[in-house]
């Protein structure tokens, strides 16, 4: 796969990250326009204690984090020299913000006794993202020599 193709992948992941934290934003502060199949799953999650930290809603949060990852997207493919820079930085939030949502995932699912969709959505994109990253970054490490002989 080649290099400008990764970077779409990524850019697209990011866009796709960054919908889902919008959306997740805006019916923090509009309920009424949340839709979820599971029943009061997502209304249960969105209204209880967990989320918020502080006076933000973790939806904001995720949305702010989100930006600043598909920024970083968008800046990589005009920053080649700083390539393996920023794939370790994308890789780094990713797998910060996976250890979260799993935390959040872990409330929902053992504290809160609701699920939202779309946090689980949210959880697999970020999760795509991070191994499309931590992919990239051991290409950058490993070469592989289709010459290699063992004798």
């Amino acid at each position: 796969m080649s290099r400008r193709t990764r970077d779409l992948i990524a850019i697209g992941l990011g866009f796709l990250s960054v919908a889902i934290a919008a959306y997740l934003t805006l019916v923090h502060y509009e309920e009424e326009l949340l839709v979820c199949s599971v029943v009061s799953g997502c209304k249960t999650v969105q209204s209880s204690e967990y989320a918020m930290v502080g006076p933000a809603p973790v939806a904001l949060l995720g949305l702010l984090a989100s930006l600043v990852m598909l920024g970083i997207a968008i800046a990589r493919p005009r920053l080649p020299e700083m390539r393996f820079t920023t794939t370790a930085v994308l890789a780094g939030m990713l797998l910060a913000g996976l250890l979260y949502l799993g935390y959040l995932t872990w409330l929902e699912l053992f504290v809160i006794e609701a699920i939202c969709q779309w946090c689980v959505a949210y959880l697999i994109v970020t999760l795509l993202w991070f191994g499309h990253e931590a992919y990239d970054l051991r290409a950058m490490f490993v070469t592989v020599d289709d010459d290699f002989d063992d004798a």
